[in-house]
């Protein structure tokens, strides 16, 4: 399947023998080409590589970059990703551990940040709450509804 800018006007590449892109002792010229030449598609090139799997991006220069260069750039956007995450979940637990502090159960904090039970009791687990203490807070809870007053109909 060819990309959507095959073949559209502004391309670098356009007049370019394209066997000079997938050839390896070409790599040089190629480069040249996609970097040096105004070129209005080199993003959507080179983004169009990067959505292929790693396996299957093993020849040719896109979007100014050769299968190396594109392998370090998937592992940097991964790593970023990876950071990203990590950091995502470090705010989520965070949260957690708060709403827990003023007196949350686990399934309210559960359901106002849109996570499992077990995610919540993970992120309280590593900041010290026991199970015990998630017992005694639900059998209290229990408590205070079975003695909550009912409205009297009039």
């Amino acid at each position: 399947m060819l990309p959507k800018f095959v073949g559209q006007p502004g391309q670098a590449c356009a007049d370019s023998d394209t066997r000079l892109f997938f050839l390896e002792s070409t790599e040089r010229a190629a480069k040249a080409i996609c970097n040096t030449a105004p070129c209005r598609w080199r993003a959507e090139c080179l983004q169009f590589v990067l959505q292929m799997t790693a396996d299957r991006d093993r020849y040719g220069v896109w979007g100014g970059t050769t299968p190396e260069e594109r392998r370090l750039l998937r592992r940097e956007r991964a790593t970023r990703r990876f950071a990203r995450d990590a950091a995502q979940v470090a705010r989520g637990a965070a949260q957690c551990v708060e709403l827990w502090n003023q007196g949350w159960l686990i399934g309210d904090i559960a359901h106002h940040l849109g996570i499992s039970y077990a995610e919540v009791y993970e992120a309280i687990d590593q900041a010290g709450v026991t199970y015990a203490m998630v017992t005694e807070r639900n059998e209290q809870a229990q408590r205070n509804t079975d003695q909550a007053p009912t409205a009297q109909p009039q």
